[in-house]
């Protein structure tokens, strides 16, 4: 049997393998700046904030045969959601962390992720479908929640990208839902001043 041959017959073998696959839906964070100007973000610090045990959550989706993946949503979007948070607002700390040097926050941002898979294919495990459904719940630093903006990101792949990339969908996914978070926390663009005198969240120029 030709090289090529075995080894295309040993991919397919594999992901015949009846179990919850392993994958990382990690995104391309690089991507999440792209186009932007860095002096339009908008003047506030801000405190982004997850858990260990958060980081440590490993769920399990549907793939395709009847088979499922596994993986670990806040840690793979982890830096992907700082960076994004990054090119929103001006000065962003982890988990409470001294804001370049100045004490307390504007807002602190906590994150909740919701994922779940599938597969138009009846062969092979890895899905075809994947959505990230992501919410920031963004408080003052007195704990009030001033905005829980909404987002769900959606990654499809094709057949053969699938099979020799079996993540592909997720991290497609993933990177929709940080870009369509940033978008909207830049049309919401909270300022540093926090709440008006109406008690919702006070805008700003993105200047």
């Amino acid at each position: 049997m030709h090289p090529s041959v075995q080894a295309f017959t040993a991919v397919i073998a594999a992901l015949l393998v009846g179990c919850a696959h392993p994958i990382k839906v990690t995104p391309d964070a690089s991507k999440l700046g792209l186009g932007l100007d860095p002096k339009q973000r908008t003047e506030a610090k801000v405190s982004y904030q997850v858990t260990v045990t958060d980081l440590a959550l490993e769920v399990t989706t549907p793939g395709g045969g009847g088979d499922a993946v596994r993986y670990f949503p806040y840690r793979d979007m982890d830096e992907g959601l700082e960076r994004m948070l990054g090119v929103v607002f001006t000065q962003v700390s982890r988990n409470g962390a001294s804001l370049l040097g100045q004490a307390g926050a504007d807002y602190v941002i906590t994150p909740t992720i919701v994922t779940n898979s599938g597969s138009d294919g009846l062969l092979t495990w890895p899905p075809s479908n994947f959505t990230v459904d992501l919410t920031l719940t963004i408080r003052r630093a007195s704990g009030e929640i001033v905005a829980t903006p909404r987002v769900v990101g959606h990654g499809h792949a094709a057949d053969g990208e699938r099979i020799f990339d079996h993540a592909i969908a997720g991290r497609r996914a993933a990177e929709d839902a940080l870009l369509k978070m940033r978008d909207q926390l830049r049309s919401l663009n909270l300022s540093k001043r926090g709440l008006n005198s109406s008690g919702v969240p006070e805008l700003s120029p993105l200047n």
